[in-house]
């Protein structure tokens, strides 16, 4: 399954670049760590040279989100902004995964989270974050707005 996924990932990689970006560069962006760091060296310089009152930097640090994040959460949110690939995570996230113990056998089922190693994994969680990130980006733009207007 992980060389399915890391297929059909290079596939749909240029749409999901449009679809994520500028909320975030984890997804098919290359050296996403430099951008980062120039980007916030970028904008803090801006911010403090300029006295500019409209510039905002959020950096989520989001401890165990892979494992936590719901997988009905996962599905709207594919369904919501890469309808092309519903069919395929219900296949790959749709049902319970067995937990595997190598000593022990079966030892319970998985019902959150994505799945170590997946190559979809930055990508399903990225698309479960933009709708908030979204929603953070529009009060940020209000609260400015209201502010200019003072």
């Amino acid at each position: 399954m992980r060389l399915v996924n890391k297929a059909v990932l290079r596939l749909v990689a240029p749409r999901a670049l449009e679809i994520l970006q500028p909320h975030q560069v984890a997804v098919s962006v290359r050296d996403a760590g430099a951008i980062l760091v120039s980007t916030a060296k970028a904008m803090f310089n801006h911010g403090r040279m300029d006295d500019a009152e409209a510039t905002d930097l959020l950096l989520l640090d989001l401890s165990n989100f892979f494992n936590s994040v719901r997988r009905a959460k996962m599905l709207a949110a594919v369904r919501e902004f890469m309808p092309e690939l519903l069919r395929w995570t219900i296949i790959s996230y749709g049902a319970a995964s067995p937990l595997v113990h190598t000593k022990f056998g079966h030892v319970g089922m998985c019902e959150s989270g994505v799945r170590q190693g997946d190559p979809m994994a930055m990508l399903l969680a990225s698309l479960v974050l933009l709708k908030p990130l979204r929603a953070i980006e529009e009060e940020l733009k209000r609260a400015h707005d209201e502010k200019l207007k003072k």
